[in-house]
Formats: structure tokens, C-alpha cells, sequence
């Protein structure tokens, strides 16, 4: 009950200024009566009050504690703060030497504020505010000091840091809140029976933590593109001390995925079983290195070109997975992953798509599969998405806002006759629905490339006919814009 001990310290120094040796053996005792930290009540904090002077127990340590605290609440009221000194003081005597159990310590005051305004009693309510904003000053100088430490003269995005440890998240899980932590992290805050969340403070609708491999992926992108190391998953919680990968056994699914049997629907349900539990291995940090080294990748492509649509989302989002890793990323590429996962974005389910789109994201951080990519059609793919995007207000707004109109211009003019009919399109859309998205369309040099593609084809398409009404506003508009001169 070290939680206890603080708050209730800085509860008696300031609202009952009593002395708190006896009380403090009182909320020692609470876990045996089955009372959690967030289940205090004002009867609990009375009756430990009334304990503590029933003795009339002088602490001088507590004492002593009390004036430094009354000096950096009462003393300073309408300054900036306390001084950076005053706070290391607090922290040190009452052992808040961690982001985690400043933040705990502030949950606990809440709480008591809470009870306080249900009672009514004003003081109280006030003087734990100030109490409250003294841990908000403690929180603070902490974070200032981790941020003066990192060695990284790179920026974090606040999302890659988790609210709990102040660093680099390194196995990220969602809560409930929809907030991201590093798993050792939240996974201590609620083994300790609170259940609000550290960054919202609201009650979680439940205390399950979800694994976010979409953020892993993020935070180890971000690493290789800003050169910073990224740490070593905690050892402590992570999942490989409870599903340990051998080699052998990775080799021994890869073999059977390699088989064939005369039975298709048997052979296709056992290869979806084999698919669904290689995913899930996959999705464990240091079973990354150890599927891709059995030689798993080239079966896991041999499914996603020839499985059913549900075993191809299992291999897309298997080798999503598996490209977080730096070195698997010019392996997976190498053994001609681009050409199915392209295909799957085009013609596979939603969750198939999704899952190509994430791993053909993480493979073009390699240099040698930008080329691959390219060659694989999926900016054809992307400028066709584009123009079906650029049909809705939503699309519309999402494109101009992105910078999505120069790269459209620039596959007019050098993407090939597919992508420049579909990207004629697009611009099209968005020209005639925004007259400032005209402007920029303009601005970009598209009329050359637009009269140059046309010019270059006797074939008459859908898209080409668009290219040619495209052309057709420009003209129209500027004679509107002579005419109005």
C-alpha cells in the first residue's frame, strides 16, 4: 500500500495538518479488509484521522516533509511553480521517483477529490487541487528530464512514447480508451486494480490490452528513416518467454505448408489452420527473424498467389508482420512478393487489401523494392483508387489536402497510359468540383502533359474522353477569365 502512505501523507500535512504514523498503519491494513487504492472512501480517511490524533503522534520526519510541501503549494500561490529543487525534495521523501507512480499518485488525489466534492466539503476540495497540481508539476519536470536525456536529436512523435514510461514504445498494446502503452507498462497499472486510463482518466470499459502491430510497424519505420536505435522489446512481460519459437518447429510448418494432398478441401482448410497459427507466431518480436530464416517466406507467396482469399489475408498479414524487421524486408522482396501483394490490393478482400497495403508500405523502405513495386503496377493501382476516391466530397477534400494533386499531374506526364488515362480522371473530378483545386491543378503544369498524352494516342478511351473534357474546362475558363477582365 506505498500508494496509500503518500497520498494519505499529503492529505493529513495540508487538510487535517494532524500527524499520521497511526493512520498511516490504519491504510497499511486495508488490503486485508479487501479495500483496493480506488476504492477509498471519506470514512476511510476520517477514521484514519481520527486514529492518528487519538495517539497524538509527533513524526518529526513527517513534520519536517510537511513544511517543504506547505512551501511549495501555499507559498506559491500565483507563481509559475515550485522550484525544480523543491520538487526533487518531495519526490525523493515520498519515493515518486517514477513517471508511473507520480501518475498512480495522481489517480489516488482524484479519486479523493472526487469523495470530497460528493461530501461536500469545500476545503478539502481545495486543498487537494493544490495538491493535485503539485503532482502535475512533479509529472512535468519528469518529462522535461527524459526529453533532456534521449540521445536522439530527432523529435519523437508524442504517439511513438508511452504515457507511463516516457520512452519509446517498443510492444505496443491498445486499451480500452484507445490509447497506446508499452505493454510491461499497462499491464503493471492494472495488476494494481486501477482501472482508468493513465493518459484520459477515464474508467476503462474493460481491462483488456489489444497488441497493435500497425504501430509497432509505424515506431520501427520511423526508427530506420530518423536513424534511431530502437530498443530491445521489454523482456519482462513480452509474450516470447510464454511462446518461445525453435527453429525445428518453424520448419516443420513450413513443410507442411509445402505439401499437397489429393483431398483440396482438406488440404485447404489444414492450410489455412498452418497459415492462421504461423500468423499469430509471427506477431511475436523475436519470432520475426527465426520464421523468415526457416525459409517460411517463399511458402508463405506460394499461398498468397494460389490460396483461398481468406489463407491470402493470412499470408499478406503474416508477411506484414515479418517486414517490420529490416533484414526481412530485401528477403521477402527478393523472393517475388510485390506481384501477389499488388494483385491482392486490387482484387482481394478489405482485410486483404489492408494487410498488402501495410506490407508494400514496409518493403518500399528498402531501396531495392521501390522498383519492384512500380514495376508491379501498384501506382496504377493507387492513381485508379485516386480517381475512385475523387467521386465523393470526402475524396475530393482528402486529396487536395494530402498534396495529392502534384503526384497526379506527375503521373500524367510520366506514368504509363493506364495510370495517366485514371489520373486525367481524378484531376478532372477535382477540378470541376473546387475552382481552388483547378488553380493548383494549373499551377502544376498539367496542360502540356494532358495535350502530349492525347496527342500520342489514337485509341479512344473512357478516361481519354475525360482527359479531353479536362482540357476542354481549362480553355473554358480562362476565356471566362478574359471575358471577366
Amino acid at each position: 500500500m506505498v500508494i496509500m502512505r503518500h497520498i494519505l501523507f499529503l492529505y493529513m500535512a495540508f487538510c487535517k495538518r494532524g500527524y499520521v504514523k497511526k493512520a498511516v498503519t490504519h491504510f497499511n491494513e486495508m488490503p486485508k479488509r479487501g479495500i483496493q487504492p480506488d476504492e477509498i472512501t471519506e470514512s476511510d480517511l476520517k477514521h484514519g484521522i481520527v486514529q492518528a490524533k487519538r495517539v497524538q503522534i509527533k513524526h518529526v520526519g513527517y513534520e519536517q516533509e510537511s513544511s517543504v510541501i506547505k512551501e511549495a503549494v501555499w507559498d506559491r500561490v500565483g507563481s509559475v511553480g515550485p522550484s525544480s529543487e523543491i520538487l526533487v525534495r518531495i519526490a525523493e521523501s515520498l519515493s515518486l521517483n517514477s513517471n508511473m507512480e507520480i501518475l498512480i499518485e495522481a489517480v489516488a488525489l482524484e479519486k479523493l477529490k472526487e469523495n470530497a466534492e460528493q461530501a461536500e466539503i469545500i476545503t478539502e476540495v481545495e486543498c487537494i487541487d493544490k495538491l493535485i497540481a503539485l503532482v502535475t508539476h512533479m509529472h512535468r519536470r519528469l518529462v522535461l528530464k527524459k526529453q533532456s536525456q534521449t540521445c536522439s536529436p530527432v523529435l519523437m512523435p508524442p504517439d511513438f512514447i508511452c504515457p507511463l514510461s516516457l520512452q519509446l514504445i517498443t510492444d505496443p498494446v491498445m486499451v480500452a480508451s484507445g490509447r497506446n502503452y508499452e505493454q510491461a507498462f499497462i499491464k503493471k497499472w492494472i495488476d494494481l486494480g486501477i482501472t482508468v486510463c493513465p493518459k484520459t482518466r477515464k474508467t476503462l470499459a474493460h481491462t483488456l490490452s489489444i497488441p497493435n502491430y500497425t504501430m509497432e510497424a509505424l515506431i520501427a519505420n520511423w526508427c530506420e528513416s530518423n536513424n534511431v536505435k530502437l530498443p530491445d522489446p521489454m523482456e519482462s512481460t513480452s509474450l516470447n518467454q510464454v511462446y518461445p519459437l525453435r527453429a525445428t518447429e518453424v520448419k516443420k510448418l513450413v513443410e507442411e505448408m509445402k505439401s499437397t494432398s489429393t483431398d483440396t478441401q482438406r488440404a485447404a482448410t489444414a492450410q489455412l489452420r498452418k497459415m492462421l497459427l504461423l500468423h499469430f507466431l509471427s506477431n511475436i518480436y523475436n519470432n520475426k527473424t527465426a520464421i523468415a530464416n526457416a525459409n517460411a517466406v517463399e511458402p508463405l507467396i506460394h499461398v498468397l498467389e494460389t490460396g483461398s482469399p481468406v489463407a491470402k489475408e493470412n499470408s499478406a498479414a503474416t508477411l506484414f508482420s515479418l517486414s517490420v524487421i529490416e533484414v526481412n524486408r530485401a528477403r521477402i522482396g527478393r523472393f517475388g512478393s510485390i506481384q501477389p501483394l499488388v494483385d491482392l490490393l486490387g482484387n482481394g478482400t478489405p482485410r486483404g487489401k489492408k494487410d498488402a497495403t501495410s506490407a508494400l508500405f514496409n518493403l518500399s523502405l528498402f531501396h531495392e523494392n521501390k522498383a519492384r513495386i512500380v514495376q508491379a503496377g501498384m501506382v496504377d493501382k493507387a492513381v485508379v483508387l485516386l480517381a475512385n476516391l475523387a467521386t465523393i466530397p470526402e475524396g475530393r477534400t482528402a486529396n487536395a489536402q494530402e498534396g495529392g494533386i502534384p503526384r497526379l499531374v506527375e503521373v500524367v506526364e510520366l506514368g504509363s497510359t493506364r495510370g495517366k488515362e485514371h489520373a486525367a480522371a481524378a484531376l478532372l473530378y477535382l477540378c470541376t468540383c473546387s475552382s481552388k483545386s483547378c488553380s493548383v491543378v494549373l499551377q502544376e503544369g498539367a496542360v502540356p502533359p494532358l495535350v502530349a498524352f492525347l496527342s500520342k494516342n489514337n485509341i479512344i478511351s473512357f478516361c481519354m474522353l475525360e482527359a479531353q473534357v479536362l482540357l476542354s474546362y481549362f480553355r473554358n475558363q480562362r476565356h471566362g477569365n478574359a471575358e471577366s477582365d
